[in-house]
């Protein structure tokens, strides 16, 4: 039986306000698990691990920073539930979770930052889907638009070889060509 909680049972029993009986059958191993603010280390693993619930789904870095700076006051539950929500934003839009699909009070943390120097873009994905992930062809669509036809960082944000990318664009119909921004 694994228990949880944030009260300090010791505490508890020495006042009586918790069972003695029951604290000794649950507290064979007690192990101490600091609040996830505590962790911000551990937000962005956390994080991938429910992106990679949603197939095809990318958090940017601008995502992600807005993640480890939120302090998470209901834990890895508040953590799961933010990104189940902006996933159904995100997917609807393309692919890519950023901070548009983020719940405004995360959003605003970076609000006061200064913006990136020109050429930098902190919307690139920071946490790609998995490798054996196979994009459906909207999916693809959307990140071959994103990357402006560049397949070279498409099939960089999927972990797959060019040529990968060719052969999924073929098999979809698709002309990465008519994604490539004319040069000005």
């Amino acid at each position: 039986m694994i228990a949880a909680t944030l009260r300090d049972l010791d505490a508890a029993v020495r006042e009586e306000r918790f069972r003695a009986d029951l604290f000794n059958r649950l507290a064979g191993w007690r192990v101490h698990m600091p609040p996830l603010r505590a962790r911000r280390d551990d937000v962005i693993a956390i994080a991938s691990t429910f992106v990679a619930r949603h197939p095809g789904l990318a958090l940017t870095a601008d995502a992600a920073e807005a993640l480890v700076l939120h302090d998470f006051p209901g834990n890895v539950r508040e953590l799961e539930r933010v990104i189940a929500a902006a996933a159904v934003r995100a997917l609807a839009a393309g692919s890519t979770l950023d901070l548009v699909h983020l719940p405004p009070e995360l959003a605003a943390r970076l609000a006061d930052r200064p913006a990136a120097p020109a050429g930098a873009s902190q919307s690139a994905p920071l946490i790609a889907p998995p490798p054996d992930t196979v994009p459906t062809r909207d999916e693809l669509c959307a990140t071959i638009e994103r990357m402006a036809g560049n397949m070279a960082r498409v099939a960089e944000h999927y972990g797959k070889d060019r040529q990968q990318i060719y052969r999924w664009a073929k098999r979809y119909g698709i002309d990465p060509g008519a994604y490539r921004k004319p040069d000005s």
